[in-house]
């Protein structure tokens, strides 16, 4: 998360869907007579409860993930739009990957550099170690929006959610 109490997330890891988390899911998809491209967000807290977050039914932010994954959502949504056969076919065993934003994990920097604005102390993260883990890059981690030949986007975004950030900052005060 960009703010460890809880906010929009800075980075995100591919996980296998559980059978229950599954089950659930296609269940509520199924209620809600969804057609189309979809995506079912849960979070896990640190005793790997699953907990529910949102049902969305557009693209995403962490579409990096899944694609990077070998998952061709957006395109298999195309062709079914357009009616034409579809077999999609995702990859049998997708790799571990965590895809990484790097300007919100620069706004979490900030934010853990800022300290707790509420809440127990001790339960903050440590700042050196905060930037030990933004810092490295580890096998099976990717940037989002980072593509060869293709920097320039990787900066702006960077850039634009810096600079958005600093802005809606100076608003709140």
């Amino acid at each position: 998360m960009m703010n460890p109490q809880g906010s929009g997330a800075s980075a995100c890891r591919s996980r296998d869907v559980d059978e229950a988390a599954g089950m659930a899911s296609a269940k509520l998809v199924q209620a809600a007579g969804w057609q189309g491209m979809f995506m079912v967000e849960l979070l896990r807290d640190s005793a790997d409860t699953a907990w529910f977050m949102e049902f969305n039914g557009r693209a995403w932010g962490s579409m990096a993930l899944a694609r990077r994954r070998g998952f061709a959502y957006p395109a298999w949504t195309v062709q079914s739009s357009l009616g034409w056969p579809l077999e999609p076919s995702p990859p049998e065993h997708p790799g571990p990957l965590r895809c990484r934003h790097l300007g919100r994990d620069l706004v979490h920097v900030a934010m853990v550099a800022r300290g707790s604005t509420s809440g127990p102390a001790e339960s903050w993260p440590r700042l050196t170690d905060t930037l030990v883990d933004v810092f490295s890059l580890r096998r099976g981690e990717q940037f989002y929006n980072l593509r060869r030949g293709q920097a320039t986007v990787f900066a702006a975004d960077t850039w634009q959610t810096l600079a958005s950030k600093v802005r809606s900052s100076r608003r709140t005060r």
